[in-house]
This record gives C-alpha cells, sequence and structure tokens, in this order.
C-alpha cells in the first residue's frame, strides 16, 4: 500500500512539501507523542526489512492529508452551496437547530454508561405496540410503528458497534430463506407457545429457551 501511493508526491505544491517534510524530521525525534504517522515511521519493508523512505511517507501522508481533510471540506462546501441556492432547505435547518436547547446535564469524564436494551426496546416512547410481533415494522410502509430508529441498538451504536453484524444479518436471511423454501414448521407441542411464551436469559450471552418443532420436508 505505501509503495501503491508514493509516486503521486511530486505534484503537490512547494508549501505542502515544506510542511510534510518538517513533520517527517520532527517525528523521526521521539517526543511522546505517538498517532497513526508513528507507526507509519516505524513500520518496515515486508521484502528488505529497511525502513521506507522519505518519499514513500511523503506520499502516505499526502493520501492521510487529502482522505481526511479535503474531502470532507468539500463535502460542507457542497452542501452549503445548496443550502444557501434553496432558501426553504436552509431555513428549515436553521431552524431545527436553533430550535434544540442545550442539555444542561453534564456527565462526568471517564463516566462508564450502559444501556439496557431490553428495557429500551419495549418502550413504547419508541416503538407502537413494542411487545407485540410486528415484523412489519422493519419494512416498507410499517416503519411508521419505528417511533425511533436510533433507539434500536442490538449490535451497539458508533465506533464500537459490532464488525460482524453485517454477516449476521445475511447470515439470518439466508437461513430463514433456505429454511421456509425447503421446510414447513410448527411446534411438536401445540399448546407450548400458551404454556410457555417465549423467555429467554440474560447471561453473558443470551440463553436460549428450549424450543421442540416438528419440521417436514415440502419436497
Amino acid at each position: 500500500m505505501i509503495r501503491k501511493f508514493s509516486y503521486g508526491c511530486t505534484t503537490r505544491g512547494y508549501p505542502a512539501k515544506m510542511a510534510i517534510g518538517a513533520m517527517i524530521k520532527q517525528r523521526q525525534n521521539p517526543s511522546g507523542r505517538q498517532d497513526i504517522f508513528n507507526y507509519l515511521l516505524t513500520a518496515t519493508s515486508p521484502t528488505t526489512g529497511t525502513p521506507f523512505p522519505d518519499r514513500e511517507l511523503f506520499g502516505e501522508a499526502i493520501v492521510m492529508f487529502v482522505a481526511g481533510s479535503d474531502t470532507t471540506s468539500t463535502a460542507l462546501l457542497t452542501i452549503l452551496w445548496h443550502l444557501l441556492a434553496h432558501k426553504e432547505a436552509y431555513d428549515k435547518l436553521a431552524s431545527e437547530v436553533r430550535s434544540r436547547s442545550a442539555d444542561t446535564h453534564v456527565v462526568p469524564s471517564q463516566t462508564e454508561i450502559g444501556v439496557a436494551n431490553m428495557a429500551m426496546h419495549r418502550n413504547s416512547k419508541y416503538f407502537e405496540r413494542p411487545n407485540d410481533f410486528i415484523p412489519e415494522r422493519w419494512i416498507g410502509d410499517g416503519q411508521s410503528a419505528v417511533k425511533d430508529k436510533s433507539a434500536f441498538s442490538p449490535f451497539s451504536k458508533g465506533p464500537r458497534a459490532c464488525l460482524g453484524r453485517t454477516m449476521a444479518y445475511m447470515e439470518m436471511s439466508l437461513a430463514l430463506a433456505a429454511m421456509f423454501l425447503e421446510m414447513d414448521m410448527e411446534f411438536a407441542d401445540p399448546d407450548f407457545e400458551a404454556r410457555h411464551g417465549y423467555t429467554a436469559t440474560d447471561s453473558f450471552v443470551l440463553v436460549r429457551p428450549k424450543v421442540r418443532i416438528l419440521v417436514k420436508s415440502r419436497c
């Protein structure tokens, strides 16, 4: 990857070269500050085992500067242009932002915060009839049954959300589609639902209930 971007560095202006060159020299003299560039400086070539030359470090720095700032500033400028060109959208956004009052509750630094998904997912403030099985609430017109999509977080939220969530959705979709294509299913005990309902035990992971299902091949 480092070698791939090393040859575009000569297209940048002299001030950029000076700034990045100074940064490289500064980081080569340890000061206690650690960031992504420190890892590039200590990296070695997988073929020769030697550190990468300044020319290749410069190429990587250009990529990081462009990807980390140029794209964002261009997007912001584009957004502002269209908002200024469409007064109705501008006024609507300004009204929404300015009507929000600042939250005066301050959470101290280093505070650990947890959210009880079981309680939140069954809160009528966020979901219509939260205890009813309404699969349509997640698709098509039925989504009106979800008052606040941000309240649904089975995989957590933010940069530390589950990395495998996309694969999990794919696995479950494929498994269910294959099962319903090939099989007919029903409770082995016709009265099971009325007597037991669906209860799972909250532990380090969710402990599944024991459910006996009668499966018949459709082939």
